[in-house]
């Protein structure tokens, strides 16, 4: 329709770099718990924007934790498609991915909603 609207966005406004971990499956470990396993991290383009205060309210978030959007062509995965959230890293911190909405089979791109992870 219009072309790849995330690389036309990205040519007029720089996309900063994030580190993006894949989740692969569950792995047991040395003591016999069944933890999440994660692809070695990958760095990526973004636009990273933090969830305003008004989206907190009508997306029922939670005001005590650090929401962000991130737009990127790279797909990623949020709980609402697997049992463990892909992850990222940007600002210096660790992020799961909660949600996502993709437009991948029009623009080649989509975004995420991250939450800060403070494990």
């Amino acid at each position: 329709m219009f072309g790849n609207l995330f690389n036309i966005a990205s040519s007029v406004i720089p996309p900063e770099k994030a580190e993006y971990l894949q989740f692969t499956g569950n792995t047991v470990n040395e003591i016999g718990l069944s933890v999440p396993s994660y692809a070695k991290a990958i760095e990526i383009e973004a636009s990273i924007q933090p969830v305003g205060d008004t989206a907190y309210k009508d997306l029922g978030l939670d005001f005590q934790k650090e929401y962000y959007y991130v737009y990127s062509n790279q797909r990623m995965h949020g709980l609402n498609e697997q049992a463990q959230p892909d992850r990222l890293h940007f600002h210096g911190k660790d992020f799961m991915v909660q949600k996502n909405c993709y437009w991948n089979e029009y623009d080649g791109w989509g975004y995420v909603l991250a939450v800060r992870d403070d494990i």
